[in-house]
């Protein structure tokens, strides 16, 4: 198969050249296939890296499973793991219970849960192994596309420095638990690899399972509406690109919807999220706060500290963001995560909702060139990530 040209390419990009693009040529919408070795490069190296993650991951909490004579995959399984079963088992519930009392299942998105009722339908597994091999699978196959969005952004080299960075980050215990930002991860990155190649229609349907997968997936919605606005200002007769952004709507709104028909309360969700575990988006105020206290006392919370960590994470990764300059859907993709992050008015579980900001993780493997600097940093961050995994494990000292 030869070069696919599309006409009239889009210029995303003023300040870098696709990896796979032609000499000197600005646009990513000229394609070429990879050689072979990148190819085999581009799923190799992300499997590996990812399987050394999980494999640090349970060498982490092997102690606690053996001190507390618990099994690996109950450790692996805390936390929300336990809510995305009970919902995958009982489905939604037909009313909101009484304030005060509203944790329940209403507050979690449909997906995962979802896949793993499928699972547990057709498949002789147990719900641990159902719902640790979807999120381990769906965190594999993300890191794969995520090598490739970002070698056809960067540099093959990039791609696997930003797929170590990613698998390796503090918050990246999840992608190795029940959770559902390994889906998030795969659909939002497969939408901004689709979005790039201005495939409308797979990109919308991506951006749409994201909306499912998680409340962020707000953001590759995102992506779409600026890239059909793109895309339709340099071609007005061409309508096409609109068809990402309304299917993204489409997921956008589905549990809201689902949610007035089945709970007689559209705004469910929030509800539940706001009274049941005082989550929520309050503007940044909760952020500014929480500073506040940790400037008066920096060591008291372990929650606390590493929010703070990972906050300045994301701020060093707005930075080499703006100094980037990527194509228009990326930079969209990321300012919205950085607006849900900054604007969440729980100020815990900060490593785990900047994961999801695949931009700033490129944007910090296109400046970590040298590899004696990369070392360090990923050092760094897979203590980080050890660290929060044993933590995690006790149930009682993070929150992931």
């Amino acid at each position: 198969m030869g070069p696919r040209v599309h006409s009239p390419p889009l210029a995303w990009s003023h300040g870098s050249k696709a990896a796979t693009g032609t000499a000197g040529d600005d646009s990513i919408a000229v394609l070429a296939d990879p050689p072979p070795r990148a190819r085999v490069e581009g799923i190799v190296a992300p499997l590996a890296i990812f399987a050394a993650a999980a494999v640090c991951h349970v060498v982490a909490i092997w102690p606690t499973s053996r001190d507390h004579h618990l099994a690996i995959s109950a450790l692996l399984m805390r936390w929300d793991s336990g809510w995305y079963v009970a919902l995958a088992k009982h489905g939604y519930p037909h009313h909101l219970p009484p304030v005060g009392h509203m944790q329940s299942t209403a507050g979690f998105y449909p997906l995962y849960p979802l896949l793993e009722r499928l699972a547990m339908h057709v498949t002789p597994f147990g719900d641990h192994v159902i719902a640790l091999g979807i999120a381990m699978v769906s965190s594999a196959l993300a890191m794969i596309v995520l090598w490739h969005l970002t070698a056809r952004l960067c540099d093959t080299s990039t791609a696997t420095r930003a797929v170590a960075l990613t698998a390796f980050a503090p918050g990246a215990i999840v992608l190795s638990m029940g959770y559902s930002e390994g889906l998030m991860i795969l659909f939002a990155t497969l939408t901004l690899l689709l979005l790039l190649d201005e495939r409308w229609l797979l990109a919308g349907v991506c951006a749409a399972l994201a909306c499912l997968a998680r409340p962020s997936g707000i953001a590759a919605a995102a992506a779409c509406l600026v890239a059909a606005i793109v895309a339709v200002r340099a071609d007005r007769r061409d309508l096409r690109p609109l068809v990402a952004p309304a299917l993204a709507a489409l997921g956008a709104i589905a549990l809201p919807l689902y949610d007035q028909v089945h709970i007689h309360d559209a705004l469910a969700y929030y509800k539940t999220q706001k009274h049941g575990w005082g989550q929520g988006f309050d503007g940044g105020i909760s952020t500014l706060r929480n500073f506040w206290h940790f400037a008066h006392h920096p060591f008291r919370d372990f929650n606390q500290f590493f929010a703070v960590l990972a906050l300045a994470v994301l701020v060093g990764g707005i930075v080499l963001l703006v100094q980037w300059r990527p194509p228009a859907p990326v930079l969209a993709y990321a300012i919205v995560i950085a607006v849900l992050t900054l604007g969440a008015s729980e100020f815990v579980s900060t490593f785990r909702m900047i994961l999801v900001g695949i931009p700033f993780t490129i944007a910090y493997a296109r400046v970590l060139k040298r590899s004696d600097v990369f070392a360090v940093t990923l050092a760094v961050s897979a203590v980080l990530f050890a660290t929060l995994a044993t933590a995690a494990a006790t149930a009682t000292l993070y929150t992931p």
